[in-house]
């Protein structure tokens, strides 16, 4: 993302700027967009159809559409980086249990590879039969490596299930995921994450929730937000209101419909929205 970055502070045009950028990277697809643009491609298309974080390229899908290339690209790299720190801090916090599941894992391998036949030696070397009791727990050695084993593919194949759901927007999966006890919480904290970001950005001109819905709601097609969006869109059109809508969504936050009713008591001065986000 430094790359991008430096096209924020570089007062040229773009393709100078992407020049400037080109002698400093050396990148090949940097050399690539230069010929594009010169030959009359589109900026923001281009960037699209690069390699990059799926976060930052749906931030700047939306961005896009509202606000000029040096803004798209700023907020843009902003949520990023955010959600990159929010990742890392994520992922800190797994790796003591995951260290310690794997130091379970191989310590469990110790025992039925190396220790038990010790053992089983060690009996017949004084000639005495292990009791029940024994072989029970050898028998329950020899399981543990494969349980832990099946364990491990029923989490990665629960958690690409619901990559899977939330890519592809297949609510009903989704809906099972939500029934799930704490797994529901990160589901909704995610559903509501981007709905207050994009809510908040176009309220800042100035447009009622009815018309920022109907446009998030034609604006994200291909975001998983879409889902929310569009039951969201048609109960707005039937008159309800947005607080109540909020309210009985199965896929958002409590903690969002507070924040959003002290953001709908005076939309024009107040943050509630970005403090929720934060």
């Amino acid at each position: 993302m430094d790359i991008w970055e430096m096209l924020l502070y570089i007062c040229l045009s773009v393709i100078d700027a992407l020049m400037i950028v080109y002698s400093i990277y050396n990148e090949d697809y940097i050399e690539r967009i230069i010929h594009e643009l010169i030959a009359g491609g589109n900026i923001y298309d281009l960037i699209i159809d690069l390699p990059l974080p799926k976060v930052f390229k749906d931030y700047f899908y939306f961005y896009k559409n509202k606000n000029s290339l040096s803004d798209a690209l700023e907020k843009s790299i902003k949520i990023y980086e955010q959600a990159y720190t929010y990742k890392q801090k994520f992922v800190s916090q797994l790796s003591y249990p995951l260290m310690l599941m794997l130091f379970m894992f191989i310590f469990s391998l110790f025992v039925v590879f190396f220790l038990l036949p010790q053992m089983i030696i060690l009996f017949d070397s004084f000639q005495v039969n292990p009791s029940i009791l024994t072989n029970i727990m050898f028998r329950l050695f020899h399981i543990i490596p494969m349980l832990y084993i099946f364990i491990i593919i029923f989490i990665s194949l629960f958690v690409f299930n619901l990559i899977y759901a939330l890519k592809h927007k297949k609510n009903k999966i989704i809906e099972i995921y939500l029934k799930i006890p704490f797994i529901n919480q990160w589901i909704k904290k995610y559903f509501s994450l981007h709905f207050a970001l994009y809510y908040y950005e176009l309220s800042l001109d100035n447009l009622d929730p009815t018309s920022i819905i109907q446009l998030l709601n034609n604006l994200l097609k291909n975001h998983e937000l879409k889902i929310v969006l569009y039951e969201m869109n048609e109960r707005m059109e039937r008159g309800e209101l947005i607080e109540n809508i909020i309210e009985h969504n199965i896929y958002l936050d409590s903690l969002l419909l507070i924040f959003f009713k002290l953001y709908l008591k005076n939309p024009k001065l107040d943050h509630s929205l970005i403090k929720y986000v934060e």
